[in-house]
């Protein structure tokens, strides 16, 4: 089952992030075949601010411990972590359905 995993980022961290994201997107490429989607989340400026991972695993308990593992989580980069369950209805460019 998809799980979306959104991310605030503390305020004033963008140094941080980038600092950190050699080591998260390592961590992503070792974790493609589970990740439906991934990306930063930006702010009007530009700035990067959380993230969004969408994560194809079987339980909530999964995509939870999937979330800590992330170096931006483990190095103590979000002020927020919000996971729920994620419905595929158009993906892909494909109406599923």
């Amino acid at each position: 089952m998809p799980y979306a995993i959104n991310s605030d980022d503390l305020p004033n961290s963008v140094d941080k992030r980038l600092e950190l994201r050699p080591e998260h997107l390592a961590w992503l490429r070792e974790n493609t075949p589970r990740l439906l989607a991934a990306g930063a989340k930006r702010n009007e400026a530009g700035d990067p601010i959380g993230s969004l991972v969408i994560v194809d695993v079987e339980t909530l308990e999964e995509a939870e411990a999937f979330a800590q593992a992330d170096p931006y989580s483990q190095q103590g980069l979000f002020a927020k972590v919000e996971i729920t369950a994620w419905n595929k209805s158009f993906f892909n460019f494909e109406d599923l359905i």
